[in-house]
C-alpha cells in the first residue's frame, strides 16, 4: 500500500483499484492541488517479465499520443527506485457495467448519444494506428454531464511498433472480442474494435450479450460460428436500423461490417434524424382534418349516369344495339399483331435507356468518394449520386444505405463550398451573388461567423434551417447549429490541456492536432496579443476551407474578435517591440519574486512560457538575451 507515500511529484491518498499489471490510485499533484490517477506497476514485475514492462510503457506511450477529449489524458510517466508509473487525467464518474447493474437495460436514444461520443474517441485512436481490443462498458467511464471517456489502453496494439504477443494468442474480455481475436490472428485492424461496439451496444440495448457460455473456448467458438437473435426481437421498439446496424457490426467476416467507427457514428445520427421524422409525419396525420384529405377520384361510370338521370326526373337513354365490327377491328387479330410490334420495340427502347442497376451505380460512387486523391463528390453527385435518387428512392440493402450517406456528403460539402467561395470573393472584393434563397440566407450568416458575429450567425442559421426543412440546405444549417453550440465546451476543453501543460511543465506536443491552437492560446494568455492575433487570423483563414475542422475555424474566429479589442487596448498603434519587451521583463521580475518566496512552482510555469513562446529565431537579440536568463533561472 502506497497510500500516504509519495510517487514522484504525486501524493498517493486512495487505492482505486488493482490488476495484474498493478494498483491505480489517486494522486495529488504538488502543491497545485491537482487530483491524478496513478498506475503502479506491481513491484518486481519490472523485473521478472520483461513483457509486462514493455506493456506497461507501450500502454503510457500509447495514450501519450491519444489527445481526445472522450479518451482519459495522459500527464506525466516517470520511475521511482525502479518502479514504473505513470499520472492520468482523474476521472469522477462511473463506469458504464455499474450503470447497467442498476438499470435492466438503456433506451436506444441513451445509446446513440454515448455511441456517438465512443466513436469519435475510436476515430481518433485507431487514426493514430491504434487498436484497442479490450472495448467493454467497464472501460468505458460516463461523468456526471453525460461525458463518455475511453479508459485502459492495457492491451491495444499500436500498429506501428512490434506486436508483443505471440501468434494465435488470445487478448481481452472472451464476451466482447471479435471472430479474429477468437482465432488469435495478428494482422488485425480497426474492424475488430467495430465488433466489440457492437456486442456493447447489444448489451445495452437488451440487457443480455449477444452470446452465452460457459467458459472461455465456448465463447470462443460462439463469436467465430455462432448465431445470436436478433436484438429487435428481444426488444420490439428498437427502431429497424439500429437493429441492423447491431446486426452488421456483429458480422463474422471484417470486410463485411461498417468502414470505420466515423461511418457508425454517420450511421447513428442518421438513424436519430430516420425516427424524429417519422414521428413528426405521423403527428401530422394523426392532426390532418377529413376534410383536408385526398378523394378517391373514382369516375362516374354509364350506371351512375343513369342513376342520377332517374333520381332527377329524366329519362333513361335507350342503348343502341352496337354494330358488329368489321374483322381487322377484333381483338383476336389486333392483339397479336400489335404485340409482334411492340415487344421487340419496348426490348429496343429498355437496352438503350433502360437505368444502371443499383451495383453499378454504387461501384461508380464508390470509385469516385474513396479515390486515392480524395472525394471526387463533384463528380460523384453529377452522375451516380443524382441517378440513384431519382431511380431508387426506395432502394433497401447495405450498398443502398451507403448510396444514401454519400449523397449526403456530398450535397453536404456542396453547400459548404458554394458558402465558402462567397466568404472567400467577398474578403477579395470580388463580386459573387445568391442564386436561391436559400443563398440569400446562408452567404449573410457565414459572413457573420467569419466575422466573428456569432449572434447574427446563429439567427442567420436557424432561419435557413426553419425556410428550406429537410433539403441539403436545411440539414447544412442544421449542422452548423450544432457546431456553434459546441464551441463553448471546445474551448473549455483546448483551456483544461493547456492549463495541465503548464501544471505539469510539459512542452507543448508539436504531434497535437490541437498544437497550433494552443500556441495561440498560450500567446493571449502571455499578454501578447499581437502574436496572438495574427496567428488565430491563419488559423482561421487555414479551418475555414476544411469542413471537418469547422469546429477549430469558429473557436479561432471567435479568438480574432477578443484579441483584436485587446491589441488595439493595450498596443494601440505603438511598436510592438519596446511592449513586448516589457512584458517579458514583467514576467521574469514576477518569477523572481516568487523564487525568493520558494513559490517554484507558480515561477517555473512563467519562465517556461518565456522560454517556449520567445525561443523562435524570429526574434532580435534583446528578446534571446531574456530567454537566456529564464533558460539559467529554470536550471
Amino acid at each position: 500500500m502506497l497510500v500516504g507515500q509519495k510517487i514522484g511529484p504525486f501524493l498517493i491518498d486512495k487505492e482505486l483499484g488493482s490488476g495484474a499489471m498493478g494498483t491505480v490510485y489517486r494522486g495529488v499533484y504538488g502543491e497545485s492541488g491537482v487530483l491524478v490517477a496513478v498506475k503502479v506497476m506491481a513491484p518486481g514485475l519490472g523485473t521478472t517479465n520483461s513483457n509486462a514492462a514493455q506493456r506497461f510503457e507501450r500502454e503510457a506511450a500509447i495514450l501519450k499520443h491519444l489527445r481526445h477529449p472522450n479518451i482519459v489524458r495522459l500527464f506525466a510517466i516517470g520511475k521511482v527506485q525502479g518502479t514504473r508509473y505513470y499520472a492520468m487525467e482523474y476521472i469522477e464518474g462511473e463506469s458504464l457495467d455499474k450503470v447497467m447493474g442498476r438499470r435492466e437495460r438503456m433506451t436506444w436514444e441513451e445509446i446513440i448519444s454515448l455511441g456517438q461520443q465512443l466513436c469519435s474517441a475510436l476515430q481518433h485512436a485507431h487514426e493514430k494506428g491504434v487498436i484497442h481490443r479490450d472495448l467493454k462498458p467497464s472501460n468505458l467511464m460516463i461523468l456526471p454531464d453525460g461525458t463518455l471517456k475511453l479508459t485502459d489502453f492495457g492491451i491495444a496494439k499500436d500498429l506501428e511498433s512490434t506486436a508483443l504477443t505471440s501468434a494465435n494468442c488470445t487478448v481481452g474480455t472472451a464476451s466482447y472480442m471479435s471472430p479474429e481475436q477468437c482465432r488469435g490472428e495478428r494482422d488485425m485492424t480497426n474492424k475488430s474494435d467495430l465488433y466489440s461496439l457492437g456486442v456493447v451496444f447489444y448489451e445495452l440495448v437488451t440487457g443480455r450479450k449477444p452470446f452465452n457460455a460457459d467458459n472461455a473456448m465456448e465463447m470462443f467458438m460462439q463469436h467465430v460460428s455462432g448465431k445470436f437473435e436478433r436484438p429487435s426481437r428481444l426488444v420490439p421498439d428498437l427502431p429497424i436500423w439500429f437493429d441492423n446496424l447491431i446486426c452488421q457490426l456483429l458480422e463474422k467476416k471484417p470486410e463485411h461490417r461498417p468502414l470505420d467507427a466515423n461511418m457508425v457514428a454517420s450511421t447513428l445520427n442518421t438513424i436519430q434524424e430516420k425516427v424524429e421524422a417519422q414521428q413528426s409525419a405521423g403527428v401530422d396525420v394523426a392532426r390532418s382534418r377529413r376534410i383536408d384529405r385526398k378523394r378517391d377520384g373514382r369516375k362516374l361510370d354509364d350506371n351512375d349516369r343513369e342513376a342520377a338521370r332517374a333520381l332527377v326526373g329524366g329519362k333513361r337513354r335507350t342503348k343502341k344495339k352496337p354494330q358488329k365490327p368489321a374483322f381487322y377491328q377484333r381483338a383476336w387479330f389486333i392483339v397479336p399483331v400489335a404485340t409482334s410490334m411492340i415487344v421487340p420495340i419496348a426490348a429496343i427502347l429498355y437496352l438503350i435507356f433502360a437505368p444502371p442497376s443499383v451495383d453499378q451505380l454504387f461501384d461508380k460512387s464508390k470509385s469516385l468518394m474513396e479515390s486515392d486523391g480524395g472525394p471526387k463528390w463533384e463528380a460523384a453527385l453529377e452522375d451516380p449520386l443524382s441517378k440513384f435518387r431519382t431511380y431508387y428512392p426506395d432502394a433497401q440493402g447495405e450498398k443502398a444505405d451507403q448510396m444514401r450517406r454519400w449523397l449526403a456528403d456530398a450535397e453536404f460539402r456542396q453547400c459548404f463550398e458554394q458558402v465558402r467561395k462567397h466568404v472567400e470573393r467577398t474578403k477579395a472584393n470580388k463580386p459573387h451573388f445568391a442564386q436561391n434563397r436559400a443563398e440569400e440566407i446562408a452567404f449573410p450568416a457565414a459572413l457573420a461567423e467569419e466575422d466573428g458575429d456569432f449572434e447574427k450567425a446563429h439567427k442567420g442559421w436557424e432561419e435557413l434551417e426553419e425556410a428550406t426543412g429537410d433539403s441539403p440546405w436545411g440539414l447544412f444549417a442544421k449542422t452548423q447549429l450544432q457546431e456553434m453550440d459546441r464551441v463553448k465546451g471546445e474551448g473549455i476543453q483546448l483551456q483544461k490541456e493547456l492549463d495541465n501543460i503548464k501544471k505539469f511543465d510539459r512542452d507543448l506536443d508539436k504531434d497535437d492536432p490541437n498544437f497550433a491552437l494552443l500556441t495561440a492560446m498560450r500567446y493571449q494568455q502571455f499578454g501578447d496579443y499581437v502574436i496572438a492575433q495574427e496567428q488565430f487570423k491563419e488559423l482561421r483563414d487555414k479551418f475555414g476551407s476544411n469542413p471537418a475542422a469547422r469546429l477549430h475555424y469558429l473557436f479561432a474566429a471567435q479568438k480574432v474578435v477578443e484579441n483584436k479589442a485587446l491589441a488595439e487596448k493595450i498596443f494601440a498603434n505603438a511598436d510592438p517591440g519596446p511592449l513586448r519587451l516589457n512584458l517579458i521583463d514583467k514576467r521574469l521580475s514576477e518569477a523572481k519574486v516568487l523564487m525568493l518566496n520558494r513559490k517554484h512552482a507558480e515561477a517555473k510555469v512563467m519562465l517556461l512560457d518565456v522560454v517556449a513562446l520567445y525561443s523562435g529565431e524570429a526574434f532580435g537579440p534583446d528578446i534571446k538575451q531574456r530567454v537566456a536568463e529564464a533558460t539559467e533561472l529554470l536550471k
